[in-house]
């Protein structure tokens, strides 16, 4: 399956669970904005530390895609609900251009007041999740 898994981490959050997407799926892991544009990609993976709302450079790489770049997208969210927030206009934006938004999921960042790691388990949930989608999900 041609993939890649692009992310923005401001943390290191974001980078560690796009790598491991990235070794799981055997595909491109970089940051945004990419060094190289997709082409022709089965299913673009973005993984971004947000709460609430895309920030400026992810919003700018989703608005340049179009069906030829990528055919699906797949969102993987970091913050410390584990919630999808703020991913509802630009998802919209996708599938007016023909873009399918294959899923979002959302990983739950820390445990305590000053943790700053994902656990190994939310990585794993979110890869099994990943898993499912691409199973059933793609266009």
């Amino acid at each position: 399956m041609k993939a890649k898994s692009f992310h923005l981490s401001k943390k290191g959050l974001a980078m560690e669970v796009a790598g491991e997407i990235g070794r799981v799926f055997e595909c491109v892991s970089d940051k945004i904005p990419p060094a190289y544009p997709c082409e022709n990609e089965k299913v673009l993976f973005v993984t971004a530390e947000m709460n609430g709302h895309v920030d400026k450079a992810v919003e700018s790489l989703l608005k340049e895609l179009t069906p030829v770049r990528a055919k699906n997208v797949i969102f993987v969210t970091i913050n410390k609900d584990g919630n999808t927030d703020g991913l509802e206009n630009i998802s919209k934006t996708l599938e007016e251009k023909g873009i399918h938004v294959a899923g979002k999921y959302g990983v739950k960042a820390g445990g305590g007041f000053f943790s700053k790691k994902v656990a190994p388990e939310e990585i794993t949930k979110a890869i099994d999740w990943a898993k499912g989608v691409l199973e059933k999900d793609l266009q």
